[in-house]
């Protein structure tokens, strides 16, 4: 199976090319403006190293969010796009699970993604490792206060994500914390992909949107929740 992976949760881009399970590539683009001006022709590049044209492709995944409202838009624009036009199955995935497949807990530890959601808020939430790896959801995406998120957590704990850099000194002091940087990547979007796709887990086209977790700037000035 040819499966082409998405992520626009965040400035960097990323697109990913599996064959069979197997990463053929991966590519990824900061952007300064918006991603509808550089994810195509990123996105075709992938293709081309990858010796895979549209019409090869069997399945598409995107990042559904949390994360930048403008970039998941377009992510989802662009995934649904291919999908329709090519008949293929689509696969949306929660941006922070698949941040958390990144952080190889140790025993015991469970994974705490943060991304940096401006107004001194981070999108975060917890999850735990069990049944041979397999990611389970101990508390859902939200946007909250960093230092509220801190207080919350009890016990040893990975984060990972690029909020990390912000965190306050006195959490570095917990021995049983570790902080990994990382930026949300496409590959690992794809990884949990294939898996949803050999359980048949598949997304409606028609029903697949992004996972705000909040209400945008224009939903705040209308007062609208």
């Amino acid at each position: 199976m040819n499966l082409l992976a998405l992520d626009t949760s965040t400035w960097t881009a990323g697109v990913a090319v599996f064959r069979d399970g197997r990463l053929l590539v991966e590519l990824g683009r900061e952007e300064r403006q918006s991603h509808g001006y550089g994810l195509f022709p990123l996105l075709e590049e992938a293709l081309a190293r990858a010796s895979c044209s549209f019409s090869d492709l069997e399945a598409v995944a995107v990042s559904v969010g949390p994360g930048s409202f403008t970039g998941l838009r377009i992510g989802l624009a662009v995934a649904k796009g291919i999908a329709f036009s090519g008949g293929l199955p689509v696969v949306g995935v929660p941006t922070l699970a698949a941040l958390a497949t990144l952080a190889e807990p140790l025993e015991g530890e469970r994974v705490s993604p943060v991304l940096d959601a401006r107004k001194g808020e981070v999108y975060t939430a917890l999850y735990r490792l069990e049944d041979g790896g397999r990611l389970f959801e101990d508390i859902p995406p939200c946007a909250v206060p960093l230092e509220l998120w801190l207080r919350r957590i009890e016990g040893p704990c990975v984060f990972i994500g690029d909020a990390t850099g912000v965190f306050p000194e006195w959490s570095r002091e917990r021995s049983d914390w570790r902080f990994l940087p990382h930026r949300p990547c496409a590959a690992a979007v794809g990884r949990i992909a294939l898996e949803r796709l050999e359980r048949g887990e598949l997304d409606e086209l028609s029903d697949l949107e992004p996972l705000y977790v909040r209400p945008s700037e224009a939903e705040i000035g209308s007062g609208k929740r």
